[in-house]
């Protein structure tokens, strides 16, 4: 199912739950949020729990644009050290190795993925030292998106696109970038199991919250 159809699913459910509760007011782009936010849950916890592989719930985003720009994330203030860029939508940081793979299209070239500032021991990692890796900010920029250095690129240091395949916090932030075509009317991105148990837990969310808010509001008619 697409996300659409999910927001659309939940929301026939809870009208026909309600059975003529006239006060329910929620908006599909409300839905679409809270599918989101749940599915996020449950992805890290069949994860933890040996479920679902993480492998194979990466969304690939293919001619990625490298651009040079300084590391400084504050633009007044230069760090005069300038490095291939690109930016991408927020990963799942929730999950120890939200990138599945960064490299070259044709996937002849992977590159380390660094989450914190660690890469700045990378030179001195003896087995992986000469070796490229890349940098994800913790930061999000004016964008709402987050940047990524390419460190220690060797011959592919003039590498034009790059390929990712991740698990984003937010895969549909990908709308935000130059690349949305590529999941313009896409399936939701997890399983259809997780899809149904996302359309069973809002449906009974939204049908209990608004029968417990109408039983609030019913008018006190007992008299002594």
């Amino acid at each position: 199912m697409q996300l659409n159809q999910m927001a659309s699913a939940i929301r026939n459910h809870v009208v026909d739950g309600l059975n003529g509760i006239s006060n329910a007011s929620f908006s599909l782009e409300q839905i679409e949020d809270e599918i989101i936010s749940t599915t996020s849950t449950l992805l890290v916890t069949y994860i933890k729990q040996g479920v679902i592989d993480a492998e194979r719930l990466g969304q690939r985003i293919d001619g990625i644009r490298v651009e040079c720009q300084d590391i400084s994330s504050n633009c007044s203030v230069a760090s005069y050290v300038n490095a291939p860029h690109f930016i991408i939508p927020d990963i799942n940081r929730a999950m120890a190795d939200p990138i599945v793979y960064l490299g070259t299209m044709d996937n002849n070239l992977s590159i380390k993925v660094y989450y914190d500032r660690d890469f700045r021991y990378h030179k001195y990692r003896l087995a992986t030292s000469k070796r490229p890796f890349a940098w994800v900010s913790s930061t999000p920029n004016k964008e709402g998106l987050y940047d990524v250095y390419l460190f220690n690129l060797g011959k592919y240091n003039n590498l034009q696109f790059i390929s990712i395949d991740a698990i984003f916090d937010n895969p549909y932030d990908i709308y935000k970038t130059d690349y949305f075509d590529q999941f313009t009317q896409s399936e939701f991105y997890a399983p259809l199991f997780i899809q149904k148990e996302v359309i069973t837990q809002l449906s009974n969310e939204y049908v209990n919250y608004y029968r417990k808010l109408h039983m609030a509001k019913l008018p006190n008619t007992q008299t002594n």
